[in-house]
């Protein structure tokens, strides 16, 4: 999952959720985990869209790829490589 906010930054977040077993618990719950996250050139961020891109070789295809569109005043385009690494 990624967002962004107006201090600038891309973030990038896991989504925990509960396995099987803790569905039933009414303990489990939710969780968040911040992967990477990066400084973005757009002020005043107010939209974002992601799009996976394919690997162009067959070693590259265990690394998933991102283009993320960061629109606000400016726009900018960050490539990120799943689950580290934003540029």
């Amino acid at each position: 999952m990624f967002s962004t906010g107006l201090d600038q930054r891309l973030r990038v977040w896991r989504l925990q959720l509960p396995t099987a077993g803790e569905e039933a618990d009414e303990r489990a719950h939710v969780g968040l985990q911040l992967l990477a996250s990066t400084v973005t050139e757009v002020a005043e961020p107010s939209s974002l869209d992601v799009m996976r891109t394919t690997a162009s070789s067959h070693a590259d295809r265990a690394a998933q790829t991102y283009s993320v569109l960061i629109g606000g005043r400016g726009v900018q385009v960050v490539e990120c490589h799943a689950p580290s690494a934003c540029v």
